[in-house]
């Protein structure tokens, strides 16, 4: 990789200047864009400028840190979204990298990456006050880095760097808990079959429990809730707001639907933890909870509903998963508020067109990388394992790097929709976009180079 920097770094220079004229043809003349969490995370900006956090709630540190670092003493929305944009090509330089660490291929880095370039709904979120945008670039180094793990001397360094990036994204996004669980579960089985070292493994073991853990210690002595953010029981509450579990409910939870079907005459199904959970409290005699012991409430209430209808959950859930892994959609910065009825007037010119004929590729497109994104990492990982010579098909390192970022992935999708049913999965979905994109298009090649090397194997044999 050094030898690759030093001297063929000019991939890196096209996919940056790429990047940045992309951002001048298409965001040039846009505003910062406002959206409904926007204010929250600023809130949370403002207090953590004056050492003064406010209550445990629904936000993490991460973003809201990075909002002071860019917009200055004054929290100044276009040196945040400039630096949001530059962020994203910092991005996709990061897939760059991470093409070529995964397939030694500079063609491959450069030809999947520059058509990720017209992956806009990461360039006007870069555009939108959003976590969104941090969490992409986060998630994509952590997955550089764990790509290097298996693939450098310096294990300890990889593996405790690795470790620390996917801790950034969990206080940028508590979600990403699920990714540093996957990763730092393939490290324990890696150390145990002796892969990896067991003394390169524990810093990685030991720093995200360090820092993650002080953070939720501090909670629990302000709120008495070991907890990085509340939110899984409102999010989870969502799912008791579809028509497929209120409705059949059983008589022992007549409460829960009784509130349900009367929020329903009233509000468009489903219904948002927002609009029952003040009704539920008030029928259950909870009186005004605040919002740690709601949430508590909260998935007291989804998980027994849950566990009474079964399939009504199983149904959401299929529903939310294809949405999660399908839908694609420009909404967020080319539109400059959460009302969305025209794109900013900026953006009402040729670049309107273009933006709206991408946005029908990706839509396309999309379903494919994630059916690829189940299945082609599976198949290679089953050749692997029952090639006639061991590490004949795929080298070890890589077969490890693949198995990784495999189980991330899978992790993150599984958490983000077990959990959250809520429209708007395409933005859920959006930090993991590039790690989506890496995965598959590494599978498919190291899959056809497996299946060459095995032939021609086979052949001289």
């Amino acid at each position: 990789m050094r030898d690759w920097l030093a001297h063929s770094g000019w991939p890196l220079v096209l996919v940056a200047c790429a990047s940045l004229a992309v951002v001048l043809v298409f965001v040039r003349g846009l505003r910062p864009a406002v959206f409904w969490d926007t204010e929250s995370f600023l809130a949370f900006a403002r207090g953590l400028r004056t050492w003064d956090l406010p209550p445990l709630g629904l936000r993490t540190p991460g973003y809201p840190a990075f909002l002071i670092f860019a917009g200055g003493e004054h929290l100044s929305l276009d040196r945040v979204m400039a630096a949001q944009l530059l962020l994203w090509i910092c991005t996709n330089c990061l897939l760059c990298l991470l093409l070529y660490r995964l397939t030694g291929s500079t063609a491959v880095a450069i030809l999947v990456t520059l058509p990720a370039l017209l992956l806009f709904d990461a360039l006007f979120m870069a555009v939108t006050l959003y976590s969104e945008t941090l969490a992409l670039c986060t998630v994509t180094a952590a997955s550089l880095a764990t790509v290097t793990v298996f693939q450098t001397r310096r294990t300890g360094l990889a593996a405790a760097t690795a470790a620390l990036l996917w801790t950034g994204a969990c206080l940028v996004r508590p979600i990403f808990l699920a990714a540093l669980g996957a990763f730092l579960a393939v490290l324990v089985v890696a150390a145990a079959l002796r892969v990896l070292a067991v003394r390169a493994v524990l810093p990685a073991l030991v720093l995200p429990v360090l820092l993650l853990g002080s953070y939720a210690g501090y909670n629990y002595q302000r709120a008495r809730a070991f907890q990085l953010a509340v939110g899984n029981g409102l999010s989870l509450l969502n799912y008791v707001g579809h028509h497929e579990i209120y409705e059949r409910l059983p008589d022992s939870q007549s409460v829960t639907r009784r509130v349900f079907e009367a929020l329903a005459r009233e509000k468009s199904s489903p219904i948002a933890w927002w609009d029952s959970l003040h009704p539920l409290q008030d029928e259950m005699g909870a009186g005004d909870l605040d919002l740690v012991a709601g949430d508590l409430l909260a998935r007291q209430t989804a998980l027994r509903a849950i566990r009474a209808v079964p399939g009504g959950y199983a149904t959401v859930w299929w529903r939310t998963i294809t949405a999660f892994l399908t839908e694609y959609n420009v909404v967020f910065g080319f539109f400059e508020t959460q009302d969305a009825t025209a794109p900013q007037a900026a953006a009402k010119t040729t670049r309107l067109s273009i933006v709206w004929k991408v946005e029908r590729f990706w839509r396309m497109v999309f379903g494919v990388v994630a059916i690829g994104c189940l299945l082609v990492p599976m198949l290679l990982l089953v050749a692997q394992l029952h090639s006639y010579r061991w590490r004949a098909f795929l080298p070890g390192p890589e077969a490890w790097a693949i198995t990784t970022l495999y189980v991330v992935f899978w992790a993150v999708v599984l958490a983000n929709t077990l959990n959250e049913p809520w429209p708007g999965q395409s933005r859920y979905r959006l930090p993991l976009e590039h790690l989506e994109l890496g995965l598959l298009v590494a599978s498919i090649v190291l899959l056809a180079r497996g299946f060459r090397s095995t032939a021609r194997s086979t052949l001289a044999g």
